[in-house]
């Protein structure tokens, strides 16, 4: 077989594998809630060890237990998105459902949750965990995110709490594929993080997305922005990536 045919091959596999999904609702999720945990607490470890196990059906079974009431339940499923990102097949059927479930913080959560908040909360966990592999998805494979870019400005734009992840995803995806929103907009949204959230991780998430939209018209932001050698080495690298992108297109 030669590389074209394994390549076709492979893609062919995955479209059929995608084909066959199940639907969350056809899950059979157990009543009590306390059964419900037991089968979400199983799903971290099982990801994490062996993630070239779980298949589209462990992944259904997540997004069905976020779906349900208990907090816990739905956090111990969200956090085995955290061990799957690399695979972003898995993620193929189910972008729209885990959106739904997971975008927005609880009502009473205001403004950006510190990790201190939503550490000690499941629900704003769940939102985080969920949303955050998502994004990690989407640095990988952002055309899974174009038919719901128009969804997420929504969000964004509206007065609900939602996940600034969903920022970053709507950022990767136009500079994957320019035209999908307002790029003032998109500019101005990421700017206010390179300074907030720090604690989540927002300012060199912030800064990378812009260094990869290729837009000089943020550098002076960035530059004003830029933490230095105050920084962690991940957030110092975001920024100087960032600079030098956008120098080189000035």
């Amino acid at each position: 077989m030669n590389d074209d045919e394994a390549e076709s091959t492979t893609t062919d596999d995955v479209t059929h594998r995608v084909e066959d999904a199940p639907a969350p609702e056809a899950v059979d999720l157990p009543d009590a809630p306390e059964d419900q945990r037991a089968l979400a607490a199983e799903l971290p470890d099982r990801a994490e060890s062996t993630p070239q196990e779980v298949t589209h059906d462990d992944i259904a079974t997540i997004v069905a237990l976020l779906s349900t009431e208990d907090s816990e339940a739905r956090s111990s499923a969200a956090k085995a998105l955290q061990h799957l990102y690399n695979q972003p097949d898995l993620f193929v059927p189910y972008v729209g459902e885990l959106l739904s479930a997971a975008a927005a913080y609880p009502e009473d959560v205001e403004g950006i949750p510190a990790p201190a908040v939503w550490l000690g909360s499941p629900q704003v966990r769940a939102t985080v965990y969920a949303t955050d592999s998502l994004a990690r998805v989407a640095q990988r494979r952002p055309d899974l995110f174009v038919p719901h870019v128009d969804r997420m400005e929504t969000l964004l734009r509206s007065d609900q709490n939602v996940s600034r992840y969903l920022l970053f995803i709507v950022g990767l995806v136009e500079a994957e594929a320019p035209g999908q929103v307002s790029r003032e907009w998109l500019r101005e949204s990421l700017c206010g993080l390179l300074e907030r959230g720090r604690g989540n991780g927002y300012p060199s998430w912030a800064a990378d997305t812009l260094g990869k939209l290729d837009d000089a018209e943020a550098l002076p932001a960035i530059r004003a922005a830029d933490p230095g050698d105050d920084a962690d080495e991940l957030t110092r690298e975001a920024f100087d990536d960032a600079i030098d992108a956008l120098e080189s297109s000035e």
